[in-house]
C-alpha cells in the first residue's frame, strides 16, 4: 500500500459528551475518507487540497487537521501509526504545493517553535506571512511573468500587492 493509498482506525474526536470515537479511515488520492466503521458508508471525508495537516510535537499520538472551517483531532493508537498517517498525510501537501519531479522542502508547521516572548510570536506571524505570500506569489507566478513581460505591472499596482501583506 503507498503513501497515498493507505487505511486503518485512529481515533477522532466528536465533542465533549461522547469524547473520542473510534473511526476507519481510508486516504485516496487527496481526500480522507471516515466511516464508522470498516465496511459501512461513509460518514464524512476531508478534502486534503485546502486543509493544513498538524503534527502535534507534544504529544506522541495525536495530531489535528484544519479544513479552513473545523479542526478534525485525531489520535492514533501508536506512534508508528500516527507517524504512518501524518507523513502520508505532508507528502500529499507536499505534492500538491510542489509537483514535478525535484523534491519538495520539509513544511514545518508553526506550532512546533516554542515562542518564548512577545518578540518571538511578532517574528513568527512575519515568518507566516510571508510564507503565505510566497504561496500567492507563486500561485499567481505566470500571471505576474506575462504582466511583467508585457509591461502591465506598474509600480503602484505591485506596491498594492506588496501591502496586502505586511511582511
Amino acid at each position: 500500500m503507498n503513501s497515498q493509498n493507505i487505511e486503518g482506525e485512529l481515533f477522532k474526536w466528536t465533542n465533549y459528551v461522547l469524547g473520542w470515537k473510534s473511526r476507519y479511515f481510508v486516504l485516496r488520492g487527496n481526500i480522507m475518507y471516515y466511516y464508522l466503521s470498516k465496511g459501512e458508508k461513509v460518514k464524512g471525508k476531508i478534502h486534503l487540497n485546502v486543509a493544513e495537516v498538524i503534527p502535534l510535537e507534544n504529544n506522541p499520538l495525536k495530531f489535528q487537521i484544519d479544513t479552513g472551517t473545523t479542526m478534525v483531532y485525531l489520535c492514533a493508537e501508536e506512534e508508528s501509526e500516527k507517524t504512518k498517517w501524518v507523513d502520508a498525510l505532508i507528502m500529499i501537501k507536499r505534492k500538491e504545493i510542489f509537483p514535478g519531479d525535484k523534491p519538495a522542502p520539509i513544511l514545518v508547521h508553526p506550532e512546533q517553535f516554542k515562542l518564548d516572548s512577545d518578540t518571538d510570536n511578532r517574528l513568527l506571524k512575519k515568518i507566516i506571512a510571508t510564507k503565505n505570500f510566497l504561496e500567492d506569489l507563486a500561485k499567481n507566478n505566470s500571471s505576474l511573468s506575462e504582466m511583467i513581460k508585457n509591461n502591465e505591472l506598474s509600480q503602484n499596482s505591485l506596491s498594492e500587492l506588496l501591502n496586502n501583506y505586511k511582511v
